[in-house]
């Protein structure tokens, strides 16, 4: 069992949940754009109700989102909250994406193994692993049930790229030694990493787009990253999105087809739109540093968490802004 990278998987995708912003890379010197005023755009922040440390990772166009809360999975759908349960083998279990069809995926853990899921129709099905696998993660799953992400086995060094078809996992890059899918169009393009670069698999080859990490990548086939700063890749162009205003640093998280991206700053949870930043608001009680935006829809539904004071203590709820 390659226990390294088991742990590392582990620790980089349910730390990174469970904080909610991983240690964010410093923003390009001089990179910053302006903050709008939060309430001049009729935002506002919902909260979910999914437990005292959850957060919303997702939502498809139905405004339906998929939440980690404590150790569970759940679906958040038009105000309850639907318990995705557990794989048998697993202690807890950690979503990840969602389709229009309220399809969802993620992977259970147990120890240092993660273990990829389907969740469909009201149940959870464990994802096959390639021969000989240790941890394997799904990461983002389209409307025709393509589900991507990344595993290994014992012979490997490191974890591969990986799309399921019929249910079966196909290693995207089986001739490198570290990739990552982490989103499927509803056409079937893939995004992710290969060596480092972010790459972008078409019917199974591989094209570089750029030296850095890519996290999401929408309908028209624009993609949110980081090189020496958050940027927007659209058709070989790229936008530097900087930092807003007081922030040292913006990390973009997800774009939708209108081309807003979201993501989490030193200053919290923003949108960038036609090149400002809006502040999203907090939820009562949030306090202004501890939010995090993740994921975007075409409606410009938002989706994260924030920390909350509580009469208990600090707490950290999945949060929904909408209009």
């Amino acid at each position: 069992m390659n226990t390294t990278w088991g742990r590392g998987l582990l620790g980089a995708v349910t730390l990174g949940i469970a904080t909610l912003l991983p240690a964010a890379p410093p923003a390009a010197p001089g990179a910053f754009a302006a903050v709008s005023n939060a309430s001049a755009t009729g935002y506002r922040a919902i909260d979910l109700g999914a437990g005292f440390h959850s957060s919303a990772v997702a939502i498809n166009e139905r405004g339906h989102v998929a939440v980690v809360s404590g150790n569970r999975s759940v679906l958040w759908r038009d105000g309850k909250i639907i318990d995705l349960g557990v794989l048998s083998e697993s202690l807890s279990s950690v979503v990840t994406d969602l389709n229009d069809r309220d399809e969802v995926v993620g992977f259970g853990t147990d120890a240092d193994i993660a273990r990829p899921f389907l969740w469909r129709n009201g149940r959870l099905t464990a994802l096959e692993v390639l021969p000989g696998g240790d941890s394997t993660v799904a990461f983002g799953i389209n409307n025709a049930g393509q589900v991507v992400g990344s595993g290994t086995t014992t012979a490997r060094d490191g974890p591969h790229a990986l799309i399921w078809q019929a249910g079966r996992p196909i290693d995207l890059d089986p001739s490198g030694t570290w990739s990552l899918a982490r989103d499927i169009t509803n056409n079937g393009w893939i995004i992710g990493e290969s060596g480092g670069q972010a790459t972008v698999w078409r019917r199974g080859v591989p094209t570089v787009l750029y030296s850095g990490t890519a996290r999401a990548m929408n309908e028209r086939h624009q993609v949110v990253g980081y090189a020496s700063g958050s940027l927007l890749w659209s058709r070989g162009e790229v936008t530097d999105l900087g930092a807003p205003e007081g922030a040292t640093a913006f990390e973009a998280q997800d774009v939708n087809n209108r081309s807003q991206v979201v993501g989490n700053s030193t200053i919290g949870a923003v949108l960038w739109q036609r090149g400002a930043f809006v502040k999203l608001p907090l939820p009562p009680g949030g306090l202004p540093t501890g939010s995090a935006a993740f994921a975007i829809n075409d409606r410009g539904q938002i989706v994260g968490s924030a920390d909350i004071l509580t009469a208990e203590g600090q707490e950290t709820h999945a949060v929904l802004w909408t209009r």
